[in-house]
């Protein structure tokens, strides 16, 4: 017999915080009264789990100061730091974009992560 224990409380963390910033959560087997809010959820403009990530990744560099060649290392640090608390770096590929965007290489990015 084999076993593996794995810990996914930080995915479960991610899902839930983008379960919120998605408004994602009908609960299966509990519909809307009469199905009322079916037109609106197909009308409403359906937004990518990337363009969610990457508003969170602009929302938080606006929140220090916006432009990443003024910004300090401390400030880069900062950055990386609070996208790590919101699990934007669980999904893939996110190294490669927020290094881009902070003007640093994806190993400053793995460095500021330690």
């Amino acid at each position: 017999m084999f076993g593996i224990n794995t810990d996914l409380s930080a995915l479960s963390e991610a899902h839930r915080i983008l379960g919120q910033m998605l408004e994602v959560g009908e609960i299966e087997g509990n519909p809307e009264p009469d199905g009322a809010g079916k037109a609106d959820k197909a009308n409403k403009e359906r937004v990518s789990i990337r363009e969610t990530v990457f508003s969170v990744i602009d929302e938080v560099i606006g929140e220090k100061n916006g432009n990443p060649e003024r910004m300090t290392t401390e400030e880069k640090k900062n950055v990386v730091n609070e996208l790590d608390e919101r699990g934007v770096f669980l999904l893939k590929g996110v190294v490669t974009e927020v290094a881009s965007r902070l003007d640093v290489s994806e190993q400053t990015i793995y460095r500021y992560l330690k």
